[in-house]
């Protein structure tokens, strides 16, 4: 996919999910070589997010997800990343009003909170770059009961650790097709490119990537590049999350279970 910037022509495998539950926002790690996927379990019975964790062998096997984190309120989009000899997470904790740092202490079932990196801000899918010696995070931005798909929010710092600082302009972009992360931004040919959902249609209707053409303190510009609705023989309603590691690509798919095929 990041390759050529269109789907691949090999087909995904989906993950069975029981009829209890859903799977979404699938972030993927190698970590000693093993494919470590965490994502959003959403139990239907609890109706609260949280992040499960399973494994993809080299021959496509996939083992039972599992709960690894776990807190009072809702968690989802598992942004997970490997750093300074650690192992680190950002879930969306929006209905927290933060954005929260999470460290492996014991990877990949035990973490603990380090940091909050943001207070008081409604901010779903944070994304994090580094871009011209800057620690950078992406977000959809929104009012207390508003929409989170329309606007996208900038923070900014000199490292991880902070300070973090809003962006002079946010919401620096205020249009459904192009607001809301869809996954970890990338690198191609020394050009940086973030997919985000299109929610014209419907939420999580289909990807879109743009490549962004200007990022710094005081300004942002992307463009778009490619449109990326669910090919149709996937019978799915939409398509919203896009993540890969080392040739392991992991999406995820909206639409009645009963239309998945293998």
């Amino acid at each position: 996919m990041r390759e050529h910037l269109a789907w691949p022509e090999a087909s995904y495998d989906f993950v069975p999910d029981g009829g209890g539950r859903y799977f979404a926002d699938p972030f993927v790690l190698m970590h000693e070589g093993t494919a470590h996927v965490f994502c959003e379990e959403y139990p239907f019975g609890t109706r609260k997010g949280i992040i499960s964790h399973f494994t993809v062998s080299r021959d496509g096997e996939v083992s039972s997800p599992r709960c690894v984190l776990e807190r009072p309120y809702h968690l989802s989009y598992p942004f997970v990343f490997a750093e300074g000899g650690k192992i680190w997470m950002i879930p969306e904790t929006s209905t927290n009003g933060t954005i929260e740092l999470y460290r492996a202490e014991r990877f990949p079932d035990v973490w603990v909170l380090d940091a909050v990196l943001v207070e008081d801000v409604v901010a779903s899918d944070a994304t994090l770059v580094t871009h011209e010696g800057r620690r950078w995070l992406f977000a959809s931005l929104a009012e207390p009961g508003g929409s989170t798909w329309d606007s996208l929010g900038l923070f900014h710092a000199p490292s991880l650790a902070g300070p973090w600082t809003p962006h002079p302009l946010n919401p620096v972009v205020i249009d459904v097709r192009a607001a809301r992360p869809a996954g970890m931004m990338f690198q191609r040919d020394g050009r940086l490119f973030r997919p985000a959902q299109d929610c014209s249609r419907n939420y999580g209707y289909a990807l879109n990537l743009f490549e962004v053409t200007r990022l710094d303190p005081d300004g942002y510009v992307q463009r778009q590049v490619r449109h990326l609705p669910a090919p149709p023989a996937w019978r799915v309603d939409g398509v919203h999350t896009l993540n890969q590691a080392e040739g392991l690509e992991v999406i995820d798919c909206v639409g009645w279970r009963s239309r998945f095929k293998r």
